[in-house]
């Protein structure tokens, strides 16, 4: 999971608005797994 999130991160990084909106959804899935 912590790959698949830093591979996210990076992707955020590249400036995308679309993967900006994939990286709010990951994190709540994120979250959820989380707890």
């Amino acid at each position: 999971l912590l790959r698949f999130s830093v591979h996210v991160f990076s992707l955020s990084l590249s400036g995308k608005s679309s993967s900006d909106d994939l990286v709010g959804r990951l994190s709540r899935l994120s979250v959820t797994h989380s707890r």
